[in-house]
């Protein structure tokens, strides 16, 4: 009786330790995603004065041709048109 009931918690044990173990897994593969999504830049960096073509909101040419002149933000550029 007593045997069979240390046989039982042991296996009880293994499978909570088993569970622990994948779970551990599961929040160190979460956490190299979040590394991988972190340091992932999408933006391109154009060097001033690099000639371009920028899409035209007024009437006219829906694309016209331009230089870089500022990079202000990290997704905003002045172009001279």
């Amino acid at each position: 009786m007593i045997l069979n009931e240390l046989k039982k918690q042991f296996i009880w044990f293994r499978l909570q330790f088993i569970w622990f173990c994948r779970g551990l897994h599961k929040v160190e593969e979460k956490e190299q995603d979040q590394e991988l999504q972190s340091s992932y830049n999408p933006r391109l960096e154009l060097p001033i004065g690099q000639a371009v073509v920028a899409q035209n909101y007024r009437t006219g040419d829906r694309w016209v041709p331009g230089i870089i002149t500022a990079y202000p933000g990290p997704l905003y550029y002045e172009i001279r048109v």
